[in-house]
């Protein structure tokens, strides 16, 4: 299974920057992709999308989510309950063949609701983890987490050492596969894959924000082929 994550910064997807962004995207064929900072109006493709809610707080387009991931075979929306991460941030599916959770996610940054003054500094991002690992315990299958941690993975040496053990225990049992940095690109992400037991990485890489010529991004992206035990 072939999973692909990348933060598409806002950008229309049917035009301009965002139009290739998404071509380079799924120049990669994946079976799943997750993308973060992105709009519902995706042009057509094979499989279908799932979307989390609308944003809650900040300014955004109708069509702007936070976080939304695509699967080319069929596929459930799992509800992650009330005592589950913000629903503007996570859509969790499973797919039918497979059996395999998909938790997509968009974990707020560390500034989130500091300058609104509603947050302290990484306040909402330790909640968000604080609910996920939760979350994750009750999957009942194997699991693939993937989006934007707005982490890097491993902790630079100037990272914040309580959010980086929180993203860990959140994670407990699970693997951060793109761990690193990953061929393709010359910096450690934030946009990751991270597997439960059972599953395997059979190749793991990443690609630059820029194409070269034009930026699509902030974020570099990720991607993995993975083996379901």
């Amino acid at each position: 299974m072939r999973v692909v994550t990348w933060n598409l910064e806002r950008k229309n997807p049917v035009r301009g920057l965002g139009r290739s962004a998404v071509e380079r995207l799924m120049e990669w064929q994946p079976d799943v992709a997750v993308v973060t900072e992105s709009r519902v109006t995706m042009p057509p493709a094979d499989g279908r999308w799932w979307w989390s809610t609308e944003p809650t707080e900040g300014r955004f387009d109708v069509d702007e989510r936070k976080v939304g991931v695509w699967a080319r075979e069929p596929a459930e929306l799992v509800d992650p309950g009330p005592d589950g991460p913000d629903a503007s941030r996570i859509v969790v599916i499973r797919l039918a063949d497979s059996g395999v959770f998909v938790v997509a996610v968009c974990i707020p940054w560390h500034f989130a609701g500091v300058r609104a003054g509603t947050d302290r500094l990484w306040g909402q991002h330790l909640e968000f983890l604080g609910r996920l690992g939760p979350l994750l315990g009750r999957l009942d299958g194997p699991v693939v987490v993937a989006g934007d941690v707005n982490q890097r993975a491993p902790r630079s040496a100037r990272g914040a050492r309580k959010p980086a053990a929180a993203l860990m225990e959140a994670l407990d049992g699970f693997r951060v596969v793109t761990s690193g940095v990953l061929d393709g690109v010359e910096r450690v992400g934030i946009d990751h894959i991270a597997v439960s037991s059972g599953i395997e990485a059979r190749a793991v890489w990443g690609w630059p924000a820029s194409d070269g010529e034009r930026r699509h991004s902030d974020h570099d992206g990720a991607g993995a082929e993975l083996v379901i035990g």
